[in-house]
């Protein structure tokens, strides 16, 4: 699934991407203020037909300028380091350049 995104006037302040498929469902929300990444949401579940045992997690990462200031981790497996976290970050800003749904769609491929 191509990734939504949400504009304030012409900026866009949210891209959501959400979808499923066997193994799991997935839930990542990444919010700009004025084209600066501020806070990114996952709600991720993964198990099903693959792996009967559900593991699901839910974090939350302020940012300021780059910076990491806060994280919020439910699951203590799935704690991502600050390298992780900027790897979010730079999906993030790929999205917000990007200049159509194929070129979306190629960065969750490609990376």
């Amino acid at each position: 699934m191509v990734p939504l995104l949400f504009y304030s006037n012409d900026a866009i302040v949210k891209v959501l991407n959400v979808g499923a498929e066997d193994h799991g469902s997935w839930k990542e929300e990444y919010y700009f203020d004025n084209g600066d990444l501020i806070f990114i949401y996952q709600n991720n579940t993964y198990g099903g037909a693959v792996n009967p045992d559900e593991f699901s997690y839910q974090n939350r990462y302020y940012l300021h300028k780059g910076r990491l200031l806060k994280s919020i981790e439910s699951n203590k497996d799935m704690h991502l380091n600050e390298s992780d976290i900027k790897e979010l970050a730079k999906t993030a800003f790929k999205l917000l350049k990007a200049k159509n749904s194929s070129e979306m769609a190629r960065i969750f491929s490609c990376g």
